[in-house]
């Protein structure tokens, strides 16, 4: 028999407490009040956001690239993740998909802890080097045995996650106009990782992250609680 905590209520696609923020917390304990039940372990607003991104703007030309004014709308929207309101702001995060764009870089530097952890960093920043071909493939072999088997599951899902997400949005890049270094420039101070090495991993993101192939197919709208 499941025991239900009495401090959570359902709601929606994520699991509810009075308790804990959703931004500037660990993302385990992150996870705790925002998780989800499909395969993967990351935050849901985090999918709800890049799945907003990936349905309503990959063709646009201003994702990722527009600055926004209203400061007040924002720190509402955010307010309404904190406080499990989500359903509230969906139509404004469909309106200016660039909200979501914003809510994901919040949530990834305000994290109390880094979301690639120091004791692997440095590992994986090493694990790359661009000579050859040859060389390329056993370095890549090195990043997914580092990626894999020494990040905690939640670590690596959280990652993957955002690497497959940048790599679908260059695949329209003709239409929105995105450069890789765009991402490159935005992430990878909240990563850490050197920027030769996020420009190899969203290059080789189907090959790196394939348990995560299927994962534009979630209809994060239909996501159930933990």
């Amino acid at each position: 028999m499941r025991i239900v905590d009495k401090s959570i209520e359902p709601f929606g696609f994520f699991k509810v407490s009075k308790c804990d923020n959703f931004f500037g917390n660990t993302l385990k304990k992150t996870l705790e009040k925002f998780g989800c039940t499909n395969s993967f372990k990351i935050p849901a607003p985090i999918g709800m956001c890049i799945y907003i991104i990936e349905r309503n703007a990959k063709n646009s030309e201003t994702i990722y690239r527009r600055y926004l004014e209203n400061t007040t709308l924002f720190e509402f929207v955010c307010d309404s993740i904190n406080n499990h309101r989500m359903e509230t702001i969906l139509d404004e995060l469909r309106n200016e998909p660039n909200l979501a764009c914003e809510i994901i870089m919040k949530f990834l530097r305000e994290l109390k802890e880094p979301l690639i952890p120091d004791d692997i960093i440095e590992q994986i920043n090493s694990a790359h080097v661009e000579i050859s071909d040859k060389e390329s493939i056993r370095n890549m072999e090195n990043l997914e045995r580092i990626i894999f088997y020494l990040m905690a599951t939640a670590n690596h899902d959280t990652f993957a996650y955002l690497i497959r997400h940048f790599s679908r949005m260059l695949e329209y890049n003709h239409q929105n106009k995105i450069e890789i270094d765009l991402f490159v420039n935005k992430f990878q101070p909240y990563l850490r990782i050197k920027k030769s090495l996020l420009k190899f991993l969203i290059n080789n993101a189907l090959d790196l992250f394939r348990d995560t192939s299927s994962d534009s197919d979630i209809d994060w709208f239909d996501v159930k609680l933990i």
